[in-house]
């Protein structure tokens, strides 16, 4: 079975699977990213209620594969003109590879934000000034 084939009928991640039928990112990138996208653009704002327990929308992505697969295609070309398309009250910030500091600034500014790094070792590479942003972000 497709995976297109498991949502429901009266899905906009369908709709939107159906947009890019010859792309070369697995439908698994475009959907993820897509709900990412969605989870970043929401935030912690709505929720479904499951007795003791709020689930909030997906919040985190992390696409692993070979070189070449779709995973930069699905983030940045894909997903991030669903979030460029809201209203800019809507929108969260894009922040990228950056100082501590400058991340915390930044946040602080407006903390409903989505951080994008297409090469994890690009964001987390071992500058010394880049040092402390592992423990910042993981925490």
């Amino acid at each position: 079975m497709e995976l297109i084939e498991t949502l429901p009928a009266n899905s906009w991640f369908k709709d939107y699977l159906k947009l890019y039928p010859y792309i070369e990112a697995p439908y698994t990138y475009q959907l993820f990213s897509a709900m990412a996208m969605m989870g970043g653009s929401l935030g912690r704002k709505c929720w479904f209620d499951n007795d003791v327990f709020r689930i909030y929308p997906m919040l985190n992505l992390l696409l692993i594969g070979p070189s070449g697969i779709g995973k930069s295609t699905s983030i940045i070309t894909l997903g991030l003109p669903l979030v460029r398309c809201l209203h800019p009250t809507y929108q969260p910030q894009i922040l990228g590879p950056s100082t501590k500091e400058a991340l915390h600034a930044g946040l602080e500014l407006k903390p409903h934000a989505l951080i994008i790094a297409s090469e994890l070792a690009n964001f987390f590479n071992k500058a010394k000034y880049l040092e402390g942003m592992i423990p910042y972000i993981t925490n």
